[in-house]
């Protein structure tokens, strides 16, 4: 569940009258995954906010951070085109301060990560070293400089709220009936095994009744057999 809040909080203790512009987007979960996670815990949260007095947008103080088992699906990419967008809607002369790029940050197959998460927005900056470890924002890049991507449309598709209910009832409807089936495939395999029990106690039953009967009738003729010689 994405969820966006802005607030507009206006400072006239100044020489001139001063706006500043949050925003506040929030990703949670709506249904259980496996493991530990629950619906309603946090994905991911960012925050922006933009300042008339100086002129300046800052992007979640320059951290960002997601959390496995969330790697991989887009979900920063996500965050971060929304902020861009507002920025670039809102504010396209303003400045954008507070992302530094630090060198541990840059271990192993996380710089070029890094480096490229940035660059597809538009943000560009003046590295420390040759090898871009670390880095900050250069001071003429402007918002309107940056640019939005669909990127995330790769792994994210957006859903109403209404349409995501829907979603999350047919998809437990389903887990639902895939449960009630594999019961009942339990069911009809222990009924079958029965049935096959039964089959063959009674087919052994059958056998047993044969072979008594035969002994019986034997046991009778040999009797009869033995009274006519005893009377003959």
């Amino acid at each position: 569940l994405f969820t966006e809040k802005r607030k507009l909080v206006q400072d006239d203790s100044g020489d001139k009258l001063s706006v500043r512009d949050t925003i506040e987007i929030d990703l949670r979960t709506l249904g259980s995954f496996a493991g530990n996670i629950r619906a309603g815990d946090r994905v991911m949260e960012m925050a922006g906010s933009a300042s008339s007095g100086f002129d300046t947008v800052s992007f979640s103080n320059g951290f960002i951070v997601v959390e496995s088992p969330w790697q991989g699906l887009r979900i920063g990419t996500y965050m971060m085109n929304r902020l861009v967008a507002w920025a670039v809607k809102h504010y396209a002369t303003y400045q954008p301060i507070r992302i530094k790029l630090l060198a541990l940050q840059a271990d192993g197959d996380n710089k070029e990560r890094r480096n490229r998460f940035y660059a597809r927005f538009g943000f560009k900056f003046v590295w420390a070293d040759d090898e871009q470890l670390a880095g900050e924002l250069e001071d003429q890049l402007r918002i309107g400089d940056l640019a939005t991507t669909d990127l995330w449309q790769e792994k994210i598709e957006e859903l109403s709220l209404v349409d995501g209910l829907k979603e999350i009832f047919c998809e437990s409807q389903r887990h639902q009936f895939a449960k009630v089936d594999a019961e009942r495939c339990k069911l009809i395999a222990v009924n079958d095994r029965c049935h096959a029990e039964s089959k063959a106690r009674l087919s052994e039953a059958r056998m047993a009744y044969r072979g008594i009967a035969g002994f019986a009738l034997g046991m009778v003729l040999a009797a009869g057999l033995f009274f006519w010689l005893a009377t003959h």
